[in-house]
């Protein structure tokens, strides 16, 4: 079971490995990539933000239309 489990593990992070490596080259050459998933991101993170902030004002009841 566990020499299963090494080649399973060794399969699946050692293609995510290369996989990685390859789109980071990509990425790396092409400027406007990099840009548009930074942008992206960035976009992501204050969405969860603003989601975090509104779950937290439902939670402790806290509302703007008092």
């Amino acid at each position: 079971m566990g020499i299963m489990t090494a080649i399973v593990q060794l399969a699946v992070y050692g293609g995510l490995a290369l996989a990685a490596g390859t789109s980071r080259t990509l990425m790396t050459g092409n400027p406007g990539t990099t840009i548009f998933i930074g942008r992206a991101a960035g976009a992501l993170f204050i969405g969860v933000a603003l989601l975090t902030a509104w779950q937290g004002m439902i939670t402790f009841g806290i509302t703007t239309y008092d």
